[in-house]
Order: structure tokens, then sequence, then C-alpha cells
């Protein structure tokens, strides 16, 4: 009797904690239900691509340059124009620097025209990107451009120098056109700030484009860039490059240099596994080159600032890749990997992993991601791969561990980053002004505020179970993902919401920040549309320093599935 009673208190205990669980999982659900049958009108997509120009590769666009099949300042005209008639519809581009990129491409032009270019200056090894338009998200620093982050104060902020895998893709002969929207200070799911405004996807404009990256990945999506710049400290690439039917890469970390943008992740062992830049891009093919330039072992661009902090020496064994004296943290990549190394399909292993075994606030994966998931898995083994489908439990506990992380990199408060040069925010007050509609700042970055002082009130060990989990999964993966192994995981568990749903399923972004966590290279791939004509996608995921084989499958998607599906279906054929 006396066991029965114990046990009897014991649940007791837990009723609380779960029947505010269920109540908090009926409250966000019933809210998102209202607001869908709210807003259920159909908004149509942007203007359609009439100009086939606009549908080529950034790699076929520097072969026309080279060859004088076309100018540089054809180009670049042709994307303005684009964006020109684009913008008003999606709100992307929040700074122009037009008149700049038309006077740089008719240097390309001069110099293509007295025969330089193959000169040393100006041969494809040194200049593989030249004449080539591109964009930057704004949080980037582009020489005398703003830098605000999508923060009121920091509207008069600009830079003085570039970021340094900007400064290597200019470097390379590409051209900067514009910068691009994102979320305010680059720290939720929806591209929407009250400097720039909403930023609307180019497939539906009613739906969202992702964060923070969304800007970048809905001007590529809506044909007015061949490629763009990001960043991703928990999907900010892969989640916007998803909802807006591109290709996005999260590299290895180390690999990609984080400096020069804000606000900056800390540098340390952590930061540099959490956060990693990279590029949003129309073809697959262009990923492999797109990412060794904006590397550190691009050679071509010397970087006093993009050396490996406190000159710490990176070891490579074994594949397992680590700072010396922290072997048991892959926190940074090897400055060597070769992005274009040999991949033999059919030699591949795809652990493919359908959902995160139900975490009760995230949301379940939309039939219709696993129906193509699972395409892909049987597209795979037509071509010799061999695929497993596994589960992982521990995938439900991707948020507790990635907040952990984000905790470990020991950087200001969020709160004391929002407040800029007046000092830390009081979030209770702001959400009384944000009411009154009297606040700078979003109800995202609010609430966010708020959840920080909520997190850190925690019992610590609730934190060391959530790095214990993350540990755990990391020693699981790191024994599956051999140098033929691939991981096939949801982007997202549904396709684009409409704007403000994610309000109401705010922690859907664990499909994305668990690689964050765990510092593995992913690329975003599209697997088509739905009958709707929303973008489908997958996550590619690798072992750390084995980018190749996830760059490898991101080109076979594209060859199968056609890969970028431009908005209003308009022209696909790009040959």
């Amino acid at each position: 009797m006396a066991a029965f009673l114990q046990s009897l208190r014991q649940y007791a205990l837990l009723l609380p904690r779960y029947t505010i669980m269920a109540c908090t999982w009926i409250l966000f659900n019933t809210m998102a239900w209202a607001w869908w049958l709210f807003n259920n009108r159909r908004w149509g997509p942007v203007p359609q691509i009439r100009d086939p120009l606009l549908l080529k590769s950034a790699t076929q666009l520097a072969r026309m340059v080279r060859s004088r099949e076309m100018t540089s300042s054809e180009i670049v005209n042709r994307f303005i124009a684009r964006i020109e008639e684009v913008n008003p519809h999606i709100q992307a581009i929040v700074y122009t620097m037009y008149d700049a990129a038309r006077a740089t491409a008719r240097d390309v032009d001069r110099v293509i025209a007295e025969g330089l270019a193959e000169s040393d200056e100006y041969c494809v090894e040194r200049r593989p990107l030249l004449g080539v338009p591109f964009t930057v998200k704004e949080a980037f620093e582009l020489n005398g451009m703003p830098n605000s982050s999508g923060l009121v104060a920091r509207r008069s902020v600009c830079s003085n120098r570039s970021a340094p895998c900007v400064r290597h893709l200019i470097d390379a002969g590409a051209i900067p056109v514009a910068g691009t929207n994102c979320s305010e200070l680059c720290m939720w799911f929806e591209t929407s700030n009250r400097l720039y405004g909403r930023t609307c996807n180019p497939y539906d404009v009613r739906r969202i484009v992702g964060g923070s990256s969304g800007g970048e990945a809905a001007i590529v999506a809506a044909g007015g860039s061949p490629f763009g710049v990001a960043a991703d400290v928990g999907g900010s690439i892969r989640m916007p490059a998803f909802f807006n039917g591109v290709f996005g890469h999260k590299a290895s970390p180390g690999l990609v240099s984080n400096l020069g943008q804000w606000p900056a992740a800390r540098e340390n062992t952590v930061g540099r596994r959490l956060l990693a830049s990279g590029p949003i891009c129309h073809h697959a093919e262009d990923l492999p080159l797109l990412v060794h330039v904006m590397s550190r072992q691009w050679k071509y661009c010397d970087d006093d600032d993009n050396q490996l902090v406190n000159d710490e020496t990176c070891c490579y064994d074994d594949h397992k890749i680590y700072y010396s004296g922290e072997a048991d943290d892959q926190a940074s990549a090897p400055i060597n990997i070769n992005l274009t190394k040999d991949t033999v399909l059919s030699h591949l292993t795809v652990v493919s992993v359908e959902d995160d075994c139900g975490y009760w606030l995230t949301s379940s994966v939309d039939p219709n991601l696993k129906a193509a998931q699972l395409r892909l898995c049987d597209h795979l083994e037509t071509v010799g791969a061999r695929v497993r489908h596994v589960t992982f439990h521990r995938f439900k506990y991707a948020i507790p561990m990635w907040l952990e992380a984000m905790k470990d990199m020991h950087g200001p408060l969020f709160a004391t980053l929002m407040g800029h040069d007046k000092g830390t925010i009081n979030p209770f007050w702001e959400f009384l002004k944000w009411i009154l509609q009297l606040s700078d700042h979003t109800l995202p970055a609010i609430g966010l505020a708020l959840l920080e002082k909520l997190e850190r009130m925690q019992p610590s060990r609730v934190a060391e179970k959530a790095r214990q989990h993350l540990k755990r999964l990391r020693t699981e993966l790191l024994a599956l993902l051999d140098d033929h192994s691939v991981l096939l995981y949801p982007s997202h568990p549904l396709v684009a919401p409409r704007h403000n749903e994610p309000l109401f399923t705010p922690m859907n972004y664990a499909y994305t920040a668990v690689f964050n966590a765990l510092g593995f290279p992913v690329t975003q791939c599209p697997l088509g549309l739905t009958k709707e004509g929303l973008p489908l996608g997958v996550q590619v995921v690798a072992a750390p320093a084995r980018d190749h084989l996830t760059l490898a499958v991101a080109q076979e998607i594209e060859r199968k599935f056609g890969g970028w599906h431009p908005p209003g279906h308009g022209l696909v054929d790009i040959n």
C-alpha cells in the first residue's frame, strides 16, 4: 500500500507539468487553425520569369561573359530589371548599388574587349565569377552600405569594410548589386522587422520566406539574383532556401569565415560550431565553387583578420575535427576540404530519418514532405545507393540542445543586443509598448528576450541533461556517417506557412537547429512543388569535413527532380 501511495504521489507531482504541456499544445494549435481560417485566401505568385537569361547558373553566366556571348553590363542590367519588377511584390531588397554595379560591369566588359581575360590577373582560376551579379544579406558588412540587421537603433550604421566571405566573391569577379532583408537581429524564422518591413514568398506572397536570410532566398527564387550571401545559426540559410525552393549550404564549421556580420557570433569553440556562413543559389552546380570562393581556403584573397582565433592549431585526425586540446568537440573544419572530390553515388549509404520522433512542441511532418523524401530514397536506390530508414529518438531534444549550445557561446544577452547603445532593454516593458504599437521591436524579438530570462532560470540539471543528449547524439551520428554516408532529414515539418503562423509553432525550427548544435555540414535541396505550387525540400547531412558528399547528392537531386522551379510556373528549361 505504501508503494502504491508513493507512486501516486510521484504521478501527482508530474500532473501540473503535463497539464501545462497539453494546454500549451492545444492553445498553439487552436490559434494556428483560427489564423488559417481567417487568412484562407489564395494570393498568387510574383510575375513569371520571361527572360531565359535569369534562369542561368552563375557558372553559365561567367562562361557567357568570357566567351563574349553576353556582356557583363547586359547581364547586370537584366537582373536589375528583374529586381525592379518583383521587389514591389516581395520586398526582399533593402538597399541597392546599381550605379556602382553598372560601373564595375563596364570595367569587366573593357577587360574582355581588350583580350585580357586569359591574363594572370583575370584568368578563370583567379576570377571564376567574372562579371556575375549577386546579392548580400544586410547583416553582412559591405563597404559603404547599411548594416543594421533590421534593428531600428542601427538605422544609421553603415559599413566601412566588407566581410571576408563577401570580399572573396568580389575578388573572384562577382558584382554586388543589392542588399537583402533579414529578421530582427537575425533570430527568427520569419523575415520581418520594424526598419524594413516584411518580405513575402515569391510563390505565394501571403506566405513567409523564412529567416533570418529570407530576403536573400526570396530574391534568388524570384530570379532577381543568381546567388547570394547568407548565414545560418539555427537554420537561417536552410529554412529560407527550403521555403523558397532553392539551394543553400551550411558548411562545416570554420570553413567559411563568420567575421564581418552583426550580430557577431562569439568566436569561441561553440560559436564557431553554431554559426556558418554560406551561399543560397539557383543551381546545385554552383555550390562547390561558391563555397570554395567564400571559404578560408580561397588563396587569392589575403585576410589578416581571417585567421583562426588565437592562432589555435586546427587538427584533422580520422575525420574527427577539433582544435588542439578540444578533441571531444568537433568545433572547426580543417582549412583544406576538397569540395569537388569524386563521389560515387552507387557506393553511398543513405540514412533516411523521417521526423524528430514527436517533440511535443513541433508540428508533425507534412505528408507531402515525407512522400517527397521517400521518392528521393527510391531514386537513390535505383542509382545503386544503399538506403536505410532509421529513427533517432534524441532528435526530439533538438530545441534544448540548441538552446544550451547558444548559452555556451557566452555572448551578450539578446536583450542587450536589442538595446544596442542604450543598454539592455526590459522585455516586459517592451511587450507593453508593443501592445500599444509604440515599440521599435517585433513581437518575436521581444518574446525571445523574455524566453532568455526564463531559460537562464532553469535548474542546472536540465542544462546538463541537454548537453549529454547532444554529446550522445553526436557520437551516434559520427559512428554512422563515414566517408561514404549521408543522412536525409526534413528541412521543416511544414511547407511555407502563412505570415505570422510561426508565432503559433515557434519550435519548428528544431529541424534545422539540431545540426548547428552538432556542427555538421548540410545542404538544403528542393524536391519540386506541391499541387498548390509550394516548394518541397530535404536536408542532406554529412559528418564534418565531408561537405563534398552533400554537394554531390545535391547535384544528383537537381538532375532528377529539376532543382529550382521558378515561381508562377514560368520557364524551367535552362538549356
